[in-house]
Order: C-alpha cells, then sequence, then structure tokens
C-alpha cells in the first residue's frame, strides 16, 4: 500500500471517529429530551436481582409483605412441586397474614400450560384462601413480568415464575424501592381490559394514588414558622383541624418529592380524588362529594392560613402552590409518613412530633423542656399540647 492510500485511510478512519462521536453527544444530550421526559422519572432506590439472585430476593419480599401482592405474569407454571409452587405458597402464607393478593394472566396464548396454571393445586390453594386472579383479554399479550408489593416495591425484568427461568436461564431483573413507580404501575396495570372486556373508559381507569408517600429514608423539609408562627399550625391545634394541617403536610411532601430542577417544586396539579384516597375520605362517598370536601379544605388554607394557593382544573384537579414562608427549614424523616400514621394522628399529636423533630435538628430533647416553656415557644395552649404529648406516649409513635 503506498503512502498515498494510507493517508486517504487513516482521514477516513479519523472522519469515522468524529461522526460517532457527534452522534452520541447528540443522541445522550439532555437537550434532546424534553423537559416532560426528565420530569417522569421517580425517586427510587434500586437493586440488580438477575439470574439466581431474582428468587431469594422475591421470597423476601413475599415473606415480608404486610399490606398488598400484585402480580403481572406472562408465564406462570405453578405445579404442584418445584420452585414455582414455593413461591405459590409464600402467597397462600401472606393471604394467612391478612395480606390481599392479586394476580393478572396473560391468555393471548394457546397452550396447556397456562389450562394447567390455572387448574393446578397451589393456584387452586391460594384463590380458596382469597387471592383475586384476573385474566387479560386474549386480544392482546400482556408479556408483564412483574410483581409490586405494599405499593412500594417494584420487580420487573425478564422472569417469568417457570423452573427454567428460576432455575436455569440467564434472566435481568431489578427491584427498585419507589412508591411513587409503585402507583403508575399499578395504575397501568388495572387500565389493561381482561376477559370479556374490549376496553376501559377513563373512568374506570382511574385509580386513586396516594399523594406524599416519601420513599424509606428519605427526608422533607418543613418551615420552622409553622410551629412557631401562632397563625398556622398552634391555630390548627386550637381548632383541631386535623384535616387542614394534615393536607398541608401531604402538600409539602408531595411537593418535596416532585422536585425538578425543571420546575418550581411550588407549583403542583394534584388530583382531588387522590387527596380523599390518601386522607381516607370514605370510599363509598359520591365522587362529587369527595370533591367537595377536599375543594373546602383546600379554601380553607388558603383563606384563613395563607400557607397556598389553587384553581379547579375541569372540577377533578387542582393547581397548587405552596405560599414562601420566611425563616429556616427542619427536616423531618420519612417515618413521619409510614402508611397511614400520619392521617391516624391528631392535629396535637402531629404537632408535637413535628416539635420534637426540630427540636432534634436543634440539638435538643423535648422532654429536656417544661410545658411552660414549650407553650411560650410555640404558641400552644395548655390543653392541646398535653393532648399530643399524651397521644404519642400512649400509642408509642416514633
Amino acid at each position: 500500500m503506498n503512502k498515498t492510500k494510507i493517508t486517504k485511510c487513516i482521514k477516513g478512519r479519523i472522519g469515522l471517529v468524529l461522526i460517532i462521536c457527534a452522534l452520541s453527544f447528540f443522541l445522550y444530550s439532555p437537550a434532546l429530551y424534553p423537559a416532560e421526559t426528565l420530569e417522569a422519572f421517580y425517586p427510587a432506590k434500586v437493586k440488580d436481582i438477575s439470574d439466581r439472585a431474582y428468587e431469594p430476593a422475591v421470597i423476601a419480599l413475599l415473606d415480608n409483605a404486610k399490606e398488598s401482592i400484585v402480580i403481572s405474569m406472562y408465564i406462570l407454571k405453578a405445579e404442584e412441586k418445584g420452585p414455582v409452587s414455593l413461591l405459590v405458597n409464600d402467597l397462600a402464607e401472606a393471604l394467612d397474614r391478612g395480606v390481599s393478593v392479586e394476580i393478572y394472566l396473560n391468555t393471548k396464548f394457546n397452550s396447556r400450560g397456562y389450562t394447567k396454571a390455572l387448574n393446578s393445586k397451589p393456584l387452586q390453594i391460594v384463590r380458596e384462601k382469597g387471592a383475586k386472579i384476573f385474566h387479560y383479554n386474549s386480544a392482546k399479550r400482556v408479556h408483564d413480568k412483574l410483581i409490586l408489593i405494599d405499593s412500594r416495591f417494584v420487580v420487573e425484568g425478564s422472569h417469568n415464575w417457570s423452573v427454567s427461568a428460576l432455575k436455569s436461564n440467564y434472566e435481568s431483573a431489578t427491584l427498585i424501592d419507589s412508591p411513587r413507580l409503585a402507583q403508575v404501575k399499578l395504575k397501568r396495570l388495572r387500565g389493561i381490559p381482561l376477559v370479556g372486556e374490549s376496553s376501559r373508559t377513563t373512568k374506570e381507569m382511574y385509580i386513586p394514588e396516594r399523594i406524599g408517600m416519601v420513599s424509606k429514608g428519605e427526608s422533607v423539609e418543613f418551615k420552622k414558622a409553622l410551629l412557631e408562627d401562632k397563625t398556622l399550625f398552634p391555630r390548627m391545634v386550637k381548632a383541631r383541624s386535623n384535616r387542614s394541617m394534615d393536607t398541608y403536610l401531604l402538600l409539602v411532601a408531595e411537593s418535596g418529592i416532585r422536585q425538578s430542577p425543571e420546575k418550581d417544586n411550588n407549583l403542583m396539579t394534584i388530583s382531588l380524588e387522590d387527596i380523599a384516597f390518601t386522607l381516607k375520605i370514605p370510599e363509598e362517598w359520591p365522587r362529587s362529594t369527595k370533591r367537595r370536601q377536599i375543594i373546602k379544605t383546600l379554601r380553607k388554607l388558603k383563606n384563613e392560613y395563607k400557607l397556598i394557593d389553587f384553581s379547579l382544573r375541569y372540577g377533578k384537579d387542582a393547581g397548587i402552590e405552596l405560599m414562601d414562608l420566611p425563616g429556616d427549614t427542619f427536616s423531618v424523616s420519612s417515618i413521619f409518613f409510614t402508611g397511614d400514621s400520619l392521617i391516624e394522628r391528631s392535629a396535637s399529636g402531629n404537632f408535637v412530633l413535628l416539635v420534637e423533630e426540630l427540636l432534634k435538628t436543634e440539638g435538643k430533647a423535648l422532654d429536656s423542656f417544661s410545658l411552660e416553656d414549650l407553650i411560650k415557644r410555640f404558641h400552644v395552649k395548655r390543653c392541646g399540647l398535653q393532648s399530643g404529648l399524651k397521644e404519642i406516649e400512649e400509642k408509642n409513635y416514633e
């Protein structure tokens, strides 16, 4: 090869490298992705459970489930013996503990395996114990390998519930700790048509979501003024305005969860039904009644406490803006929002726990202050403070 040809070859390869670099920069540049795509990310902790790590990880999740297990599976071969039957037996044990179990099965393919699974003894046992088993409409293939635990943990990957997937195949799977993602996955799953349904209307598809679901180990920032300004939380304690305090606490937590560099964290659009669902307003109430109750609370937060501004959108959603408060913030750990504990406590109970968290950030203990000192600093009446202290002591709130 002469010198000219070598030079051309080198230039050609350099040009190819430059083109590849340019394409890589373009494809991975944040500017390529619209803001709404970036905002769709949810806070999460993730763990790889590929291959043989999948089975023990799922067993641990099933054994420790406290509220709910939801499974959407392309193939579930629940033979009477083998690893799959052991997983199904874990579902039976969860049902015995009072955990709800839902199983969604694909029906698109026509095989004896599907019928065998439905008639298998392990699946019959969980059905008899109260598991709800649904069958997707066969007009569409549902290729899910999805598990949702306690509306918090998401297991997703390539594993079917079969011996080959659990014991032999190379399979990729991820365990995700994200309440927000779990809610999104559940909402999507329940919108897929079942046997006998050609489609589901928007009304049928809507499943309320909890707001303010803070991931374990995370914290929420609150303004000290909420506790120290007598027109805010101290006033709610005096008025026993539980719903107003609960709603505002959840809105602040939700604002923190939705934080994004692309937008103002104080601005949110939230479904009125999501707020009602989180506040445990009776499900049997008509939707219009639940919405009116939430609107009434939002108006109180706006007009009486000056903590928010809001506007209604099509009678279903509220555009909510949290008003800026002066002063410093303090951190409240995720345990404050665990389960329904926030809603179950009174305004006095929540107030005392928040005061305790504030004092901890100052390096002080709640029991190191006299009742008079707490009353003076936080402008709450003696009866309200005593009520809150008694409540957290009796119910052993952490």
